[in-house]
């Protein structure tokens, strides 16, 4: 067998490998399904919620007061507008990362794609974030059979338990 050929050979043995793990993950995909005894309960939702609003607006308070009792006003403004500015930032990418804000680590529940049962992703993170904005309404579909508020359906995701199996 010549060297362009043997070359040839081990391509295609390369390619059918990874088709076989390709076909193998969209199986997998295919297969995933959210138990509704996995979901997240509205309650450890809502403590989440409170812990992700409370802690980051504590925190600023805390930050820009101290700033204004220690630094001149202009300096104490911008420690202040720069803190409300971070609180912000974390509230629109605060499941992004493993799933799970620090509210969510501590009532132990998690925020995965809908589809697949990966975490949250940060793009993903902001999207379910916006309809926050709607307040209420927003919050108002999570009281449905699949737990999932506005931005959930919009970011393709869904609030479980975490470790649960959602098989």
């Amino acid at each position: 067998m010549t060297d362009a050929a043997r070359q040839a050979l081990e391509a295609e043995v390369l390619n059918r490998e990874n088709d076989d793990d390709s076909a193998k993950a969209t199986e997998k995909v295919r297969n995933f399904r959210i138990k509704h005894s996995s979901l997240a309960s509205i309650e450890a939702r809502i403590a989440a919620q409170l812990i992700d609003v409370l802690l980051p607006l504590g925190v600023t308070f805390l930050v820009s007061y101290g700033s204004f009792i220690t630094m001149s006003l202009s300096y104490s403004n911008v420690v202040g507008e720069v803190s409300l500015a971070l609180c912000f930032v974390y509230w629109l990418f605060k499941d992004g990362f493993g799933g799970q804000s620090i509210g969510k680590k501590i009532m132990k529940i998690q925020v995965i794609e809908h589809a697949t049962g990966s975490a949250c992703s940060p793009p993903r993170s902001l999207i379910r974030a916006i309809p926050m904005g709607l307040g209420i309404i927003d919050c108002a579909f999570a009281l449905g059979k699949e737990r999932r508020r506005l931005g959930d359906m919009a970011a393709g995701t869904s609030v479980i338990r975490a470790g649960s199996g959602s098989r």
